[in-house]
């Protein structure tokens, strides 16, 4: 009987053993689960805390292309006084003809750091030195005309000089964009 209540016990101390070292088996996988779940969350955490950062960063760079636009903006309507360098550019442009029969010519036209907008019969007119079909000084350009020189969206360009009122076509409005922006850096 003693060898049987001796057994028992045994036996319930392996029990106990057991159970004791399935609970510490659970409780590691436990804690190893808690550990994968705190690193996904630092994943994630760091997966905002990166598209949190770019999307400042981006922000900030809209913000600083916003504010060089409306400089450059303020810069065309002559609001900004600070000394600009003057642009030189040359290309072809439809200009009307103050003919009405004549209506719109092809011109390569081209502006100097002298202020002065030639135009030209073709590129080969210009290249081979012959003498421009007209030209026109920037700086005879009214001050209250300038503003009305371009409309937002618009390929023409209107440029009005005493009482003779130029009138060209860029072909497309980033062109026409490109020419006033060159343009009114010879204004004075």
């Amino acid at each position: 009987m003693e060898a049987l209540k001796k057994k028992e016990e045994e036996d319930l101390m392996q029990l106990e053993l057991r159970r004791k070292q399935k609970e510490k088996e659970e409780a590691e996988k436990e804690e190893e689960r808690l550990k994968k779940e705190m690193e996904i969350k630092k994943l994630k955490e760091l997966e905002v805390k990166n598209a949190v950062e770019n999307r400042r960063k981006r922000e900030e760079e809209e913000y600083l292309l916003e504010q060089e636009a409306l400089k450059n903006e303020t810069t065309l309507f002559g609001l900004n006084s600070q000394k600009i360098e003057k642009k030189t550019m040359e290309g072809i442009m439809k200009k009307k003809s103050p003919s009405a029969l004549a209506g719109w010519q092809s011109r390569y036209c081209v502006l100097s750091e002298s202020s002065i907008l030639s135009y030209y019969g073709n590129e080969k007119d210009y290249r081979s030195g012959k003498a421009a079909k007209g030209n026109i000084n920037m700086n005879d350009v009214s001050p209250d005309q300038r503003k009305y020189m371009i409309t937002n969206g618009s390929s023409k360009l209107n440029i009005q000089v005493s009482d003779r009122l130029y009138e060209f076509d860029c072909g497309d409005s980033n062109t026409a964009l490109r020419w006033y922006s060159a343009i009114v850096t010879h204004f004075q």
